[in-house]
Formats: structure tokens, C-alpha cells, sequence
């Protein structure tokens, strides 16, 4: 794998290392014509601003940079999705996209997902009747299109990419699959594979091969475009919201379908972040690599910003720098650009300071990502611009320099580092270094101050709750809860529902964040109370907090006779003899299922007919989610889909989406068969 040391990681090594002001800038002769403003001011990284638009039917956050693009002469266009119970607000502010992207010239787009999303704010990712019209795939490939068409920012149709998180990164693979020809890469952060459902995300319920087969069947005609289409993955060993095991499968898949060999392992060391422990793997096709997997040690369901930000909802810093680590890879391996990626030089400082004599010392070194650096230069110059040194400068065999001038007078001194990289691109870091006039030796003190207690043991404190929000979806209540303690030891975090009537212990989501949910509930008013207890037994409760669980409207259909059905293409041909036989020549109703089908059953399983009464000894009726039976004990998971204990019978999937009415027959064996 090539060093991955890309042109705004190398800044994050040095930034903040050196007590002074340092300014970085990177520019060839021909660029720095172009990059003066019309004041004369020098545009630097880190001038770029968002702005709001309405594209593509969404809500988008934009992020134009202020520098050239670092590929073919034309901006790339990164669009990055949100995960669940997560507004596109937290990747705009703590995602950490700003700097790579100006480090690269590429605009970001993060879009809000149409209309609040589907359950808990999430993409609609879910099944595989994905078109480029429908769900939120219209929405996407629209924003794209809209972009593109704005000439002042000069987006190249060749570097359009696509990533997300969790929901975002499904929705991002759907993409990948169904427009290979506009997505020239994806980034995938902890999500679902492609065809799986809501209820799908805790264990892998499908194989590689059925992902593979829909992925393409997705691309339809452009199934070709995959030969130059690339994928990164990344995903933490301590997420406990996704399986793990689907990051792996997804990269098996896009490797099968690209047709990429390996995996070769490499190692995490070379990643930009705070926090690069964990393990990598590369498939490559010989010229290219075209699928990178990522896993990040210590790292849970969250979006991995890797030291650039602050800490958001569902994003972390203590990480791989994913926007960088991304990018990266994805500008050095696209082939439809037509061009190479070149890029100039950076220098990393070290040092750069007074010493005691006061002369100027400073260390660091210089290096080129995709070359060699061919010359190093510096310049010490004094408030009034007076040039006081210029000490002559050598790279060691790891690219390291330093110096140290004669003692100078007391005051301030601007010391640049040039270097020009066999390319002829030039990076410059520049330093402020203030020379103190020396301070006469103080008289020693006779009786020095003992040496002082260690800190006490801090008193035990109470956790905190800082906030309880209460989301609702179907007969779903979703509890998300922030809440610290100062002594760091939160143990539980439980949701009382009701009063008491039910009892859901909430899962971590991320720092001082847990998040809890919980289906089944009955319409009408309900209550949920959050308690936080740390492992001294201190807690913390808040008031309830009061959610409606609103009844299911009744379904409607249409009626028609056999024959306008299937010219409105409810029914096709295929189907005729079966309704023929029910119906005849009279008009009857038809239902729209939730996948998309008709049939002359409204959703959750309930016909135009009554069911019968149970019958004496037949025991209990239950109508739920497929997702209510199975939690509470009526029926189990069979590979994607919910089974009836005892018959076995096939519910349909298992979600919260879907209605079923079992029937007791007797002890734990439930039928969707009425007793007569």
C-alpha cells in the first residue's frame, strides 16, 4: 500500500506542536497567480465556507474551498449521508471535512434526508426494490445532477463520490450499486449490506453472493462502469449497533464484482488520526487498489473524524481521520480523471523556538507523498524584515532538518522552511519565534517548599442527566439520552415505560450518549422515564416524558374489475387465473403491500373477509409487528424473515413495518389460521 500521507495530514501532525503562530501554504508559480484574491490577500486553507441549499428535494449543507483542485484541473464532488437519530447538522460541524477538503479542492455536499427520513430519521435503504426514480435515489442522483450543472464550481463528473454512516452507508452502497456511472467511489462506515431490512442490522441476514447478485442487477446496463468504480470500509471493533461481519461481506462483494484479488493487509500506522490502532486489508486488480477495509480499535457506531472536530452526536474524535484517510485513497486510485494526482510537498515542524542563549533552533522534516522533495530552504528574518540568516539545509535519509543560528537580539523573527518537491510544487511553513531578553538568576531559596500531597481521591459524584428526547415511529418509541458524571463510571442507563410497565436497559451510542428502543405499544398516550446509576449506586432520573402512539389509519384500496387492474399494472397476466377464480368479471379491492406489490389482502394480513372468532379452547389472538412477535416470544428470526413458533409459518419480514395476527392453539403454537 502507498504511504498514505496526504496534503492536510501532515499539517495535523504539527499544528498546535509549536507555541507560536505557523501558516502553512502549498502552491506552484502558476498557482499562486491564480490563488491571489482581488485585495492581494493570499487565500489559505481553512477560508472555505458552508452554505444551505434546497437540491434535490433535500435540505443540503455545502462546502466550497478556497484552493485549487488537486486532480485534472477540476473540482471533486464528495457527498456524505447521516446515520439514524443523527441530523446532517453533526456532520456539517464535527465531521471533519473542511480540511481535506481544501486540502484537496473538493466540494462537499451533506444532504438531509427527504423528509426526515424513513424510521428514526434514516435512509431508505432498506429492501431491493431500488430504482433510480424511487425511495431516496431520485433525491441523491438529483442533488448530484444539480451540482454539476453549476459551472462556478467546476465539478468533474469523473470524481463524484458518495459515503455514509450506518443507514448513510447503506444508502451509499445502494448508490454505489444502482449508478456505478455517476459514483466513482463510496465510502462505507458501519452499514447493512445492500437487500437487508430494518431488523436486519444486528446479525448478517443475507450472503455475499445474494449482495453481489442484486448489486449488479441494480446497475442493470452499467454494469461496466464497475471496472473503474473503488470502496473503502470502515468500521470500529467496539460497535455493538451493526454486525461487524457485514463490513467484511460488503468489501467480499465489491471486490467479487470488481474483480479484485486479495486481500493483502497493511498496516493502520499509515493513517491520518488520533487514534490509528487496528487492523487493514487491500484488494487491488493489479494497476489499482479498488476495495480498502478498515478496522478501527476502540472505535464504536460512530462517524470517525479523527482529531478535527468536536465530539458530536454519533461522531468521535479519538479515531482514524476518515474524511482524510478516504479521500486519499479515492483521488490516488481513480482512473476515469484522465490524470495523475499530483501533489506538492509537506513539512512537518517540530521545533521551532528561542533557547536560553538566545539563538533560534528548528527541527522537523520535509517529504513528498507521490515523490521526492529536491530542495529545502531557510530564512530567518528579523520585525523590520531584515534577513538575519539563512542557514543552509540537508534532508536525512528520513527527511529530517534542523538548525540553530548564532545568538540574536531580543525581539521577534519570522523563520520560513521552504522545499520544492521533483515536480517543481513548493510547500512553505512559516514560524514566529519571540527571543526573551535574558532575566537575571533569582537568589536561592534557603527553605524550598516540600513537595505537595498528591491530588485527593475526587468525593464520588452523581451522574447527570443532560438531556432526554423521545422520537416515534409506527408503535416504536426511540429514546436517545445524553447524560456525564464526573468520575467517568456510569454503570446503567434503564427507560422505564409506563411507569414501570416495561423496563429497557439503553446501549451505549457514543460519548455520553446511550440510546434505547422499544415496539409493540398500544395507541394512545404513554410515558418514558430515563434513570442513570454510576457504580457507586449515585443515579440520576428524569421526569417522564409523555409520546402518543397514534392508531394505524385504516388501509385504502382500489377497486376495479380484474381486467383494469392489470392495465393499471396492479396485477399482471400471470396473475389473472388466480384472481379469475375469486372474482370473475366483478370489481373487487386491491391493496398497495409495503413492498410495492398488490394484492387483495390490506397490509398485516387481515382480508376483506372477517376472520372468524376464535373458537372454544383456542386460546389468544395477537396482532403486531413481525418485530413485537419476536421479542415477545411469539414467533423467531428465520434468515431475514420472522417465523410463528410451533407452525413455523413464514410472517414476511421481520421489521416493524409488517402486521401479523397470531392465533394460541395451544401452549407456544401460534398460526395464522383462526380456529373455525
Amino acid at each position: 500500500m502507498r504511504q498514505l500521507a496526504g496534503r492536510g495530514w501532515a499539517r495535523s501532525r504539527w499544528v498546535g506542536v509549536i507555541a507560536v503562530w505557523v501558516a502553512l501554504a502549498a502552491c506552484s508559480d502558476e498557482q499562486s497567480e491564480r490563488d491571489v484574491s482581488a485585495d492581494g490577500a493570499q487565500a489559505t486553507l481553512g477560508e472555505g465556507t458552508w452554505s444551505s441549499e434546497f437540491l434535490g428535494g433535500m435540505q443540503t449543507f455545502l462546502y466550497v474551498p478556497p484552493t485549487e483542485p488537486a486532480l485534472a484541473g477540476k473540482r471533486a464532488l464528495m457527498v456524505s449521508l447521516h446515520g439514524c437519530s443523527q441530523r446532517p447538522e453533526a456532520i456539517r460541524d464535527d465531521g471533519n471535512w473542511p480540511l481535506t477538503a481544501d486540502d484537496y479542492g473538493m466540494v462537499v455536499a451533506v444532504p438531509g434526508a427527504p423528509d426526515g427520513g424513513v424510521l428514526f430519521g434514516c435512509w431508505d435503504y432498506y429492501g431491493s426494490n431500488h430504482t433510480r426514480t424511487n425511495r431516496h435515489n431520485d433525491n441523491l442522483l438529483g442533488l448530484v445532477s444539480a451540482l454539476l450543472a453549476k459551472p462556478e464550481l467546476n465539478i468533474d463528473p469523473n470524481q463524484v463520490y458518495i459515503a455514509g454512516l450506518s443507514s448513510g452507508a447503506s444508502q451509499a452502497m445502494v448508490m454505489g450499486c444502482l449508478a456505478p456511472d455517476v459514483f466513482a467511489g463510496v465510502g462505507l462506515n458501519a452499514g447493512p449490506t445492500v437487500g437487508t431490512g430494518s431488523g436486519d442490522i444486528g446479525r448478517v441476514a443475507t450472503t455475499a453472493s445474494r449482495a453481489r447478485a442484486l448489486c449488479e442487477r441494480l446497475a442493470g446496463g452499467n454494469q461496466s462502469w464497475f471496472s473503474t468504480q473503488m470502496t473503502s470500509i470502515i468500521y470500529g471493533d467496539n460497535d455493538f449497533t451493526v454486525a461487524p461481519a457485514y463490513n467484511r461481506l460488503n468489501a467480499d462483494v465489491m471486490a467479487a464484482i470488481y474483480g479484485a484479488s486479495g486481500p493483502t493487509t497493511f498496516s493502520t500506522d499509515t493513517l491520518p488520526g488520533a487514534n490509528t490502532r487496528g487492523r487493514g486489508w487491500l484488494w487491488s486488480d493489479g494497476a489499482r487498489e479498488r476495495v480498502m477495509l478498515i478496522e478501527n480499535t476502540g472505535l464504536g457506531h460512530n462517524w470517525p473524524a479523527g482529531g478535527g472536530g468536536t465530539q458530536g452526536v454519533f461522531v468521535v474524535q479519538n479515531s482514524v481521520n476518515y474524511p482524510a484517510a478516504l479521500t486519499r485513497f479515492l483521488f490516488e486510485n481513480n482512473t476515469r480523471a484522465g490524470a495523475t494526482l499530483n501533489l506538492p510537498p509537506q513539512i512537518i515542524l517540530s521545533e521551532a523556538d528561542a533557547n536560553a542563549d538566545g539563538a533560534i533552533q528548528v527541527s522537523g522534516r520535509a517529504e513528498d507523498p507521490d515523490g521526492a522533495i529536491a530542495e529545502v530552504t531557510a530564512e530567518v528574518a528579523d520585525a523590520a524584515g531584515v534577513v538575519v540568516a539563512t542557514p543552509q539545509l540537508s534532508l536525512d535519509a528520513a527527511g529530517g532538518f534542523g538548525f540553530i543560528t548564532e545568538p540574536v537580539a531580543p525581539g521577534n523573527y519570522r523563520v520560513q522552511i521552504t522545499v520544492v518537491d521533483d515536480g517543481g510544487l513548493a510547500a512553505e511553513a512559516i514560524a514566529t519565534v519571540t527571543v526573551q531578553a535574558p532575566e537575571p538568576d533569582p537568589d536561592p531559596d534557603p527553605d524550598p517548599d516540600p513537595e505537595p500531597d498528591p491530588d485527593p481521591e475526587p468525593e464520588p459524584a452523581a451522574p447527570v442527566l443532560q438531556d432526554v428526547q423521545v422520537s416515534v415511529a409506527d408503535d416504536c418509541a426511540s429514546v436517545q439520552i445524553v447524560a456525564s458524571d464526573a468520575n467517568g463510571d456510569v454503570e446503567t442507563v434503564e427507560v422505564v415505560f409506563d411507569g414501570g410497565d416495561r423496563v429497557v436497559e439503553a446501549l451505549p451510542a457514543g460519548a455520553r450518549l446511550w440510546g434505547a428502543l422499544a415496539c409493540g405499544f398500544a395507541a394512545g398516550s404513554h410515558t418514558a422515564e430515563v434513570v442513570v446509576t454510576d457504580a457507586t449506586g449515585l443515579s440520576d432520573a428524569s421526569a417522564p416524558s409523555s409520546f402518543l402512539i397514534e392508531a394505524e389509519p385504516a388501509p385504502v384500496g382500489v377497486t376495479s374489475t380484474l381486467t383494469e387492474h392489470i392495465n393499471a399494472g396492479r396485477l399482471t397476466w400471470a396473475e389473472y387465473a388466480t384472481y379469475y377464480l375469486r372474482y370473475g368479471g366483478a370489481p373487487f379491492t386491491l391493496y398497495e403491500q409495503p413492498d410495492g406489490s398488490w394484492s387483495d389482502t390490506p397490509p398485516g394480513g387481515v382480508g376483506e373477509e372477517p376472520e372468524p372468532e376464535p373458537g372454544e379452547g383456542c386460546g389468544a389472538s395477537y396482532t403486531a409487528s413481525n418485530y413485537a412477535h419476536v421479542q415477545e416470544g411469539r414467533a423467531y428470526v428465520c434468515g431475514g424473515y420472522a417465523c410463528a413458533n410451533g407452525s413455523d409459518e413464514n410472517l414476511g419480514l421481520y421489521n416493524t413495518f409488517i402486521t401479523t395476527t397470531l392465533y394460541e392453539v395451544e401452549p407456544d403454537f401460534y398460526t395464522t389460521e383462526a380456529c373455525r
